[in-house]
């Protein structure tokens, strides 16, 4: 019998406090989640935690408590999840890195909020340089899903990228859109945001009167889709 694993993210803006937990419990719970994926999480530190209704919560933040209300990502597991966590490792206040078993083969995660295209080239190329390590430290035979806030625009545009994206994205590629390109590519990651037709409403976070941004929230897959 096939068992159907739902894995979500979400950008949460914080979960400093334990309303925004619950708040994020009950969305997790409500939608039959087993894995939910969390950007700025603004937690201090990293650790694992017990939620009030029984889930776990992995978590990586910064080390410094003063600059706590700023960036974290986190997991947060079903107790089936839970059981077939493997390993997990805190990378950054940006990234995070958890292995379950499955029945097939091991799966990777890399939870990830990037930088904003206005942040400095130095905070850009760290984030990527932490990345490209932590994608390669992971072993070759696993199913690899990298997701998350990307803070970044892909377009519509695909010529020669073809295995790497679809042509449903949003808007013009910009500069964070191309270094995030650039990483699928030198990993063989496809970009699911991109290949499935929704309205352009659903392709953007939020909107003002001077512009619509992209919904940068990704989902990568290796060894999953087109193989």
């Amino acid at each position: 019998m096939k068992i159907r694993t739902r894995i979500a993210f979400w950008n949460v803006r914080t979960l400093s406090d334990d309303s925004r937990l619950a708040q994020a419990e009950a969305v997790m719970l409500g939608y039959n989640l087993q894995i939910l994926g969390l950007s700025e999480v603004r937690r201090h530190g990293f650790g694992e935690l017990r939620t009030s209704r029984g889930l776990t919560l992995l978590y990586s933040g910064k080390e410094n408590e003063a600059d706590v209300r700023e960036y974290g990502v986190g997991l947060l597991l079903s107790n089936v999840a839970k059981k077939s966590l493997v390993d997990w490792k805190p990378i950054s206040d940006r990234i995070m890195y958890a292995r379950f078993n499955s029945r097939v083969r091991k799966i990777s995660i890399v939870q990830c909020y990037a930088p904003t295209n206005a942040s400095s080239e130095d905070t850009k190329d760290d984030f990527y340089n932490a990345l490209n390590a932590t994608l390669r430290s992971i072993k070759r035979q696993d199913i690899v899903i990298v997701m998350g806030d990307l803070n970044a625009k892909v377009g519509r545009v695909n010529a020669g990228r073809e295995r790497h994206m679809g042509t449903q994205g949003l808007g013009v590629c910009n500069e964070n859109g191309d270094r995030f390109i650039d990483f699928c590519q030198n990993h063989d990651l496809t970009i699911g945001g991109t290949l499935f037709i929704h309205g352009d409403h659903h392709k953007y976070t939020w909107n003002s009167q001077y512009c619509r941004i992209q919904n940068s929230l990704q989902i990568l897959y290796k060894n999953f889709f087109l193989r």
